[in-house]
């Protein structure tokens, strides 16, 4: 029995006899044809190639047209014929090239047409894919190319027969799936006759050993597929649309796209400059885990439409930059003056492992929604948080708190502002500014119950119904029209009040005091003072 890969079958309009080479070599099988236009006839036809499965495809120049031929029983036998003369897509003039790949498509040189066309194959038929070319001697252009050949790495060679070259073109589709392939440099240029969109898809991997560049209104498009090693730059108005993972450095100019159409791995975990991000990102629904061997670095705006943003080794969030919409990051969030962290629902922020699970100097605003902050210890708050719309309000909770911790979970630093309406849950430290909308109970800034506030900031227009245990033992703080409707804690350490050891709690507002339901007032004994008969301290102003 003959193994088909060690024959020879000969295919042309006349029959022609191989004889054996002394030293062994191909041995004579069949003809097959003649000339003529029918189905299994050929008028000069200049090149054949063979699939994986043994399918012949013969380039039938004259007769602008691809036929494929099976094999079975030892005979070759027509499967189908395609194309017709003309320049419309799946039409032919003269095609003198045809190739096929792992996976089936068919790739043939449309000679007198100037281009390449590229078909996949379904049902005993062939669908246009694309077409590449035109008549010309730059790149993209072809002046009679009469071959082209396809590797499994996805390397597709054109003769580019007058203008005296060799055309090397890149198609990820070529490569089977699953499958990888590697370069050093690569391209996805500006020009739609260059290729503007490179996509990856059914598991296929391309390993870069340096850099791979999206150019300017490119696009690289990851359907299941997946980029590893060098970087991936992306120039300005480039994009990248990503199912799958990009394990390389990222680097991006300002007006640059990623956007997340499945589950997503981007940044290279190795490196500290891992994901070093500019422009925008769009998460929409979806899980996206970026990596870096340091913090991640976003870029100018972020969104998230009911997705997560996951980075194990935290975020950063650069002055003049912002994270908007609804979901979670599930990552340390470290974010600088000038940034932004804008809830449009529910949002859920920071690590609850981390002693440094949220970090802000900048601004939160939560809108009329939840958001949920973790951090092991102290959340510290930024420059400016904002609770609610202007006409609802809006909830910050402390997502690990319990009653009995003795830590604050959320940190207002000096010279920092919490302002708006709405509720707060977790114990807080104020050692900035509270200052809710206006005096009605709606309007202000309240803190729930079991909670306790602390701190020596400043309150205006809030509502405490936890625990108050104003100052930092002892201590004063200021206010206007503050409101109580818990527990007031006062330290006693002396007959004044004051900052030291010596001196007492003290309460200053200079508005009206709101005494919410049944409040209590309870008195600590501070640094082991016992009040003489007749002693007096003015606690509330």
């Amino acid at each position: 029995m003959l193994n088909r890969t060690s024959i020879i079958t000969v295919l042309a309009a006349t029959a022609l006899a191989l004889a054996p080479a002394a030293q062994g070599g191909p041995i004579y099988v069949e003809s097959f044809g003649n000339r003529g236009s029918g189905d299994g006839k050929f008028d000069e036809p200049e090149s054949v190639a063979v699939d994986s499965a043994g399918g012949v495809y013969v380039a039938d120049t004259l007769n602008h047209r691809i036929q494929k031929l099976s094999e079975s029983a030892g005979s070759l036998s027509h499967e189908w014929s395609f194309g017709s003369l003309g320049s419309g897509d799946g039409q032919f003039w003269n095609p003198y090239g045809v190739a096929v790949d792992s996976a089936g498509n068919v790739y043939v040189a449309d000679t007198s047409n100037h281009r390449i066309q590229k078909f996949s194959q379904s049902g005993g038929s062939l669908s246009h894919e694309w077409s590449l070319g035109s008549f010309g001697s730059g790149e993209g252009e072809f002046s009679r190319p009469r071959g082209v050949a396809v590797d499994a790495a996805g390397n597709v060679y054109v003769a580019d027969t007058h203008n005296y070259r060799i055309q090397w073109w890149f198609d990820p589709e070529a490569i089977p799936p699953g499958g990888t392939t590697s370069a050093t440099v690569l391209t996805v240029h500006s020009e739609p006759r260059l290729g503007d969109v490179l996509t990856l898809s059914a598991g296929r991997t391309l390993q870069i050993s340096d850099v791979l560049t999206i150019e300017p209104h490119a696009r690289l498009n990851l359907a299941d597929g997946n980029v590893s090693g060098g970087v991936v730059q992306i120039q300005r108005n480039g994009a990248i649309s990503v199912e799958g993972s990009i394990s390389s450095r990222i680097s991006s100019h300002a007006t640059s796209e990623i956007h997340a159409t499945g589950g997503a791995a981007l940044g290279d975990v190795g490196r500290y400059d891992g994901f070093v991000y500019q422009g925008l990102m769009f998460v929409g629904a979806n899980h996206v885990t970026l990596l870096s061997k340091g913090f991640a670095n976003l870029g100018l705006v972020t969104e998230i439409d009911g997705g997560t943003l996951a980075a194990p080794n935290g975020i950063v969030i650069g002055a003049g930059r912002s994270l908007a919409g609804w979901g979670a990051v599930e990552a340390r969030v470290s974010a600088a003056f000038g940034s932004t962290l804008e809830a449009t629902g529910g949002l859920t922020l920071g690590d609850a492992a981390a002693y440094d699970g949220f970090y802000s100097d900048g601004s939160l605003l939560t809108g009329a929604n939840t958001v949920t902050i973790n951090d092991r210890n102290e959340a510290v708050l930024g420059s400016l948080t904002e609770l609610g719309d202007g006409a609802s309000g809006g909830t910050l909770t402390a997502g690990n708190a319990d009653p009995g911790d003795t830590h604050a979970h959320f940190l207002l630093e000096q010279g920092k502002n919490m302002v708006g309406r709405g509720a707060v849950n977790g114990h807080y430290k104020n050692h900035g500014h509270v200052i809710g909308d206006g005096t009605a109970v709606a309007e202000r800034v309240v803190f729930n119950s079991p909670w306790v506030v602390s701190g020596k900031g400043t309150f205006a227009n809030t509502l405490i119904m936890g625990t108050f245990a104003p100052g930092e033992s002892p201590g004063i703080t200021n206010g206007e029209n503050q409101g109580f409707g818990g527990k007031v804690e006062i330290e006693l350490g002396g007959t004044e009040p004051g900052f030291g050891d010596d001196n007492h709690d003290q309460i200053n507002d200079t508005g009206t005091v709101l005494l919410s339901g049944s409040p209590t007032l309870e008195i600590l004994p501070w640094n082991s003072f016992v009040p003489d008969l007749g002693d007096e301290f003015m606690v509330l102003t």
